[in-house]
């Protein structure tokens, strides 16, 4: 019975560690593809905020142009020319990063799979591990009946030993007496147990305690 029990929680210990595995590499495998695929634009074309704000306000400005160029028409044409540069720049970056993602791509492939055969492992040893837990139920329920039985038997025996011990010394039970009462007055057995809430097995033994008890007084 003992054994049955910790079959059980064996089963359940397993079955508990293998959904936490399998979760635990989906989330590692998610947030590995999310930080690879983040790009951050603005820092990729190799600008900065000033540079930003040098060019909103007289880098591709053509209307109110002074003829004389101040400082700060200079510092504006200058983030122009690196503005225009990274757009040249941009096209040869696009193909740079499409051939990192194709090679990233085709390293990822293997991982992949190997993620998927070690899910499918997974998903099998979760369902042997279930239909062992069933087989394991149905043999505890099936010790827990044979208990049940074991212990109304041995309820039985004791009981039947005390009375008729008491028997022995000379007593006889009320409920005894209601028997033989109702058995002397030609009740059947059936009767007999369904009136007085007893069992067909008590009930007949009883008579036949009974009636052996009278032929030994008429020998």
């Amino acid at each position: 019975m003992a054994v049955a029990w910790i079959l059980l929680a064996v089963g359940l210990l397993l079955i508990a560690a293998g959904i936490f595995t399998k979760k635990f590499i989906l989330k590692t495998r998610t947030s590995r593809s999310v930080e690879e695929r983040r790009v951050n634009p603005y820092q990729e074309k190799g600008l900065s905020v000033s540079d930003l704000k040098s060019d909103q306000t007289g880098g591709f400005a053509k209307t109110k142009r002074s003829k004389n160029k101040t400082p700060s028409s200079k510092a504006g044409n200058r983030a122009a020319a690196r503005y225009r540069q990274t757009m040249e720049n941009d096209g040869v970056s696009q193909d740079n990063r499409a051939e990192r993602n194709g090679s990233r791509d085709e390293a990822l492939d293997p991982k992949k799979e190997r993620l998927n055969r070690v899910n499918e492992e997974l998903d099998d040893l979760i369902e042997e591990i279930v239909q062992r837990e069933k087989v394991l139920k149905r043999k505890v329920q099936s010790l827990d009946r044979e208990q049940a039985k074991i212990i109304r038997k041995a309820s039985f025996k004791e009981t039947f030993d005390e009375e008729y011990n008491h028997l022995k010394q000379g007593g006889i039970p009320d409920h005894y007496r209601q028997v033989i009462d109702l058995h002397e007055e030609g009740k059947n057995r059936e009767e007999i147990a369904e009136s007085l809430g007893l069992g067909l097995r008590e009930t007949d033994l009883i008579i036949k305690m009974h009636g052996s008890e009278e032929a030994d007084d008429d020998g």
